[in-house]
């Protein structure tokens, strides 16, 4: 997913976290990366892993449809989705956005299929690797 760094955050302990915007929305990331690369400003393309598992706890029980993608609530990050599709090994495939899907852990079963679902991730549970294309 393409982001842009809105803010550096903290830099502690070689670590670095930051806010970022994109066209799924915004949240505030660990960066795992080369700290100066971590720019205000900078548009980039990173890969997400999501240090927490779906459960049936983040099932949305609303019939109004919820706006899909991540929003900021404070330091942390509310990732919105619909599970897609489920594998053996536990993985889920959560659509944030018409052209974004992401991989987590998901302990749920397949009932859950074609639900909404909401997460928050604190910032050490959501990171952000930057590539080249």
């Amino acid at each position: 997913m393409r982001i842009t760094i809105t803010e550096v955050l903290q830099r502690s302990e070689g670590k670095v976290w930051l806010a970022f915007s994109s066209k799924c929305g915004e949240g505030t990331v660990q960066w795992v990366g080369d700290p100066p690369s971590a720019d205000k400003g900078r548009s980039c393309y990173v890969e997400f892993d999501i240090l927490i598992s779906l459960e049936a706890s983040m099932l949305s029980h609303s019939d109004s449809p919820l706006a899909l993608g991540s929003s900021r609530r404070g330091d942390d990050t509310v990732v919105r989705g619909i599970l897609e599709a489920m594998d053996d090994d536990g993985m889920g495939c959560l659509r944030i956005s018409r052209d974004c899907r992401i991989m987590v852990e998901a302990r749920l079963d397949s009932s859950s299929i074609g639900r909404t679902l909401s997460m928050q991730p604190n910032p050490a549970q959501l990171h952000a690797t930057p590539y080249d294309l």
